[in-house]
């Protein structure tokens, strides 16, 4: 190759350079290059240079965070809101929902953490499925949790209508792992993938609060009071039969003292029970005012 060809090469090479730009994708970032067309022209993972001609004008680049993110959506704004009556969660939508029992769901609020995962080679999904195409990747995981959103609609209902409204809060960890599945299932069913294939994965779903409607409220609260309320009931009627039974021994006491007293030289019909109502103030077992001698008007002392 002469020196002229090889002088005109590197005018070139030199030539792109100079009218080319390059961006960095961090580690926690996935990134797609979309042409002017709409097409994709390269995918970039983790720390890599995307580079691309300044001569293309109206190309771009797209990032996606593929840090984990948590987000909360909620049926209504009962169980969402907070102590000022603002809406904490990034959706609320009304549904639908009744349990095993024919319970209304006032209101349920679940956290839901997903990622996206670029390893699976189908990230460009999120762009044209999911329509996540904004140039903020903060805004593109908003886009792809507006999407996650609408499809954990069905799963929560479908969970929710499992189980009877005692049992919801004591099994929200089941329920949790059932709206997972279902909601990466209804994720994998809109992009058209498998699990190994899905672009956001779906770690885990956890049930944060749950409303009923009032009339649902004051029937449960019914039952959670119920056993509180039983052992108060068995604590009355233990000692009541405690009380019972020390009348009991404190009557087989009398009569045998009775029966005692009765063998005594000069105790007469007539003075018994006078003598064992003396007795039993002895013993404590009667008032100290009590009057025993019948007829006789006394006075405490």
């Amino acid at each position: 190759m002469s020196v002229k060809k090889i002088f005109g090469a590197a005018l070139i090479a030199g030539a792109l350079v100079a009218n080319s730009a390059c961006s960095r994708v961090e580690e926690n970032e996935s990134a797609l290059r979309i042409g002017v067309d709409g097409s994709i022209k390269k995918e970039a993972v983790g720390s890599e240079m995307i580079c691309f001609l300044l001569c293309e004008p109206g190309a771009r680049t797209i990032k996606y965070d593929t840090t984990p993110s948590t987000f909360t959506i909620s049926s209504g704004a009962g169980a969402s809101t907070n102590s000022e009556g603002i809406v904490s969660t990034s959706q609320s939508n009304q549904i639908f929902l009744r349990t095993a029992d024919e319970k209304f769901v006032d209101s349920i609020s679940i956290a839901i953490a997903w990622e996206v995962v670029p390893e699976s080679g189908n990230q460009r999904l999120l762009y044209k499925e999911f329509k996540a195409n904004d140039g903020n990747k903060n805004r593109n995981i908003v886009l792809v949790q507006d999407d996650l959103a609408i499809l954990a609609v069905q799963p929560v209902v479908n969970a929710v209508m499992d189980y009877d409204a005692l049992k919801i809060q004591e099994n929200g960890e089941a329920i949790g792992e059932d709206i997972r599945d279902g909601l990466q299932a209804a994720v994998n069913k809109r992009l058209g993938v498998t699990d190994e294939a899905s672009p956001v994965r779906i770690k885990y779903v956890t049930v944060s609060g749950v409303k009923f409607d009032p009339e649902t409220e004051a029937v449960l609260r019914e039952f959670s009071l119920a056993p509180e309320r039983g052992r108060i009931a068995e604590e009355k009627a233990k000692a009541a039969q405690q009380e019972a039974n020390g009348a009991s021994a404190q009557a087989a006491v009398t009569i045998k003292t009775i029966e005692a007293m009765s063998q005594i030289d000069g105790v007469t019909p007539e003075n018994l029970p006078t003598l064992v109502c003396l007795d039993q103030k002895r013993q404590g077992l009667q008032s100290q005012n009590t009057n025993c001698f019948p007829g006789i008007v006394t006075s405490p002392r």
